[in-house]
Parts: C-alpha cells; structure tokens; sequence
C-alpha cells in the first residue's frame, strides 16, 4: 500500500523539478530610449552621468570615451537584447553619441 502512495509522489516531485523557475539575467546598465534621449551634443559629464548613471567602462587610455553597456537574457525564448551607448568627449563636453541596439526615432513612427 505504501509503494503505491509513493510512486505518484515521486513522479510529481520528479517532474516538477523539471519545471524550474530560470529568471531573466541583466547585466550593465539600464538604458531606457527616454534617458538615452536625454543626452545631447554639449552636456558636461556631470549632465551625462545624472542622466545615464555611472558609465560601465572607463577606459584610461581613452579618457574622452565612456561606455554604457547592457545585456539582457530573458530566458523566456525572447531573443537576448544588447544596447552599447558610446559617449565621446572633447573638452568635458559630450561631442559625439553612438548608439548600438537602440531603436531610432524612425523606428519608433514605424511599430
């Protein structure tokens, strides 16, 4: 009697198992269109960093440069999203923005 109390049990323990819970994996920093679009040509980069937080890298042999960098995995058979914001400076000003990743103001009008 016991056994056949047990075997549906561990036939539910075994395939819940299979079941497991995966969550999404984010790495770098959030970069959300409405902060990026917040950048522009001329800010300092105190305006820059109040805007997009801390850069994810800092090169020190490129001082003008920072990096913000994000990697989304959502683990749900979405495809894996990546965003590569690049900021040039001269002077302390920003002078240059390059966006990898990000939707254009094109994109947006059209979906």
């Amino acid at each position: 009697m016991l056994r056949l109390t047990l075997l549906p049990l561990l036939l539910i323990i075994v395939v819940a198992a299979g079941c497991a819970y995966a969550p999404p994996i984010r790495q770098g920093n959030f970069l959300s269109q409405e902060n990026v679009a917040k950048v522009d040509v001329g800010m300092t980069r105190a305006q820059v960093e109040f805007a997009l937080g801390t850069p994810m890298l800092q090169d020190p042999f490129h001082a003008g440069r920072w990096d913000y960098v994000y990697y989304l995995q959502p683990n749900t058979g979405v495809p894996i999203q990546r965003k590569h914001v690049v900021i040039y400076f001269q002077d302390g000003k920003v002078s240059k923005i390059v966006k990898r990743g990000m939707k254009t103001q094109d994109d947006k009008e059209q979906g």
